[in-house]
């Protein structure tokens, strides 16, 4: 059944691709007019459209330059089992 699916959706896949597109354009149209509208804000800078899809993408890399910097930390020696 599943097999049957895949295999009609990678025979269509450009319409799939073309549906992906007009859903991921929806949903931003719909998040930048209705809920953007939909919310009272604590501090002005709420306000700004896209601040907090800018506060994610910016925490996001916060967040790997961290966890690098504690893998590099935290590393141990190659030979750390041979003593």
């Amino acid at each position: 059944m599943i097999i049957r699916l895949v295999e009609y959706l990678q025979e269509r896949l450009q319409t799939v691709i073309a549906v992906c597109y007009v859903l991921m354009a929806g949903l931003t149209i719909w998040g930048s007019v209705v809920a953007y509208h939909s919310h009272h804000t604590h501090m002005f800078f709420e306000k700004w459209p896209g601040f907090w899809s800018l506060f994610g993408l910016v925490a996001c890399f916060g967040l790997l330059i961290v966890a690098k910097w504690l893998g590099n930390c935290v590393k141990t020696r190659e030979d750390y089992y041979d003593d």
